[in-house]
């Protein structure tokens, strides 16, 4: 459970990053507005390029920390290309993430698999 109420409940529109720890590694995670509004949850891991991660490119775009490639903030939480790996079963409710610890390990194992 993420409590999103501060900061994130703001008027800002910036991604903030979070971390789970599972079994001694560390799994990063972010959530960004969409040009919609709504929040959007992934991980902070690419299917395609090294486990770099993403940074924010103004209001509208996440950016590969790898290949720099910018994604469209629309996109992030739909799979493939350089998009975020998004988080299965992560449910917004209300101003809390809800994210399933099994899905959310299990996503990034296997994200890191080609990566080792």
């Amino acid at each position: 459970i993420v409590p999103l109420a501060s900061p994130l409940g703001g008027g800002d529109d910036r991604m903030r990053k979070f971390i789970y720890t599972a079994g001694g590694r560390a799994v990063s995670f972010f959530v960004v507005r969409r040009g919609d509004g709504q929040l959007v949850p992934a991980l902070d891991l690419c299917e395609i390029c090294q486990p770099k991660g993403y940074a924010q490119m103004g209001a509208g775009y996440v950016f590969c920390k790898y290949c720099r490639t910018p994604i469209p903030a629309g996109t992030v939480g739909q799979p493939g290309g350089c998009n975020p790996i998004p988080i299965p079963g992560a449910v917004l409710s209300g101003s809390v993430l809800l994210v399933p610890r099994d899905a959310m390990v299990a996503a990034w194992r296997k994200g890191m698999a080609d990566k080792r």
